[in-house]
């Protein structure tokens, strides 16, 4: 509301518990594929361009996964699944239950957008 605040902010490392309940919340909902929200700071990880909204990063594929052989890569962003906008963690699991055997995903990679077909397992 236009006041300013003087807060105290203690830094510290995240404890292997926290680390794992975040990776846990970060996953997809298919084997092989995690994603994360889209922030500032997977912006930077990822030199994700400001242009791009919303979406989910790819944060990890498993070798030999599904995910693999379509074509995704750590660090694209899925901004649709089924033509389907995707704006957090969420939305990604939801379009793709509800997907069929084979899902669409518009995915942006740099400054070029592509769609790829995921085969369900």
């Amino acid at each position: 509301d236009g006041e300013q605040k003087i807060l105290e902010v203690k830094l510290g490392e995240k404890s292997e518990e926290e680390t794992a309940a975040l990776e846990r919340e970060s996953e997809g909902a298919l084997a092989g594929l995690s994603v994360q929200s889209l922030t500032s700071l997977t912006r930077k990880q990822y030199k994700i361009p400001d242009e791009v909204k919303s979406g989910v990063v790819v944060t990890k594929i498993d070798i030999g996964s599904a995910a693999q052989f379509a074509g995704l890569r750590q660090g694209d962003v899925i901004r649709e699944v089924n033509r389907h906008p995707v704006k957090s963690v969420g939305d990604f699991k939801k379009h793709y239950a509800e997907g069929g055997d084979v899902v669409a995903l518009l995915i942006q990679r740099g400054e070029n957008s592509l769609y790829l077909a995921l085969s369900k397992p």
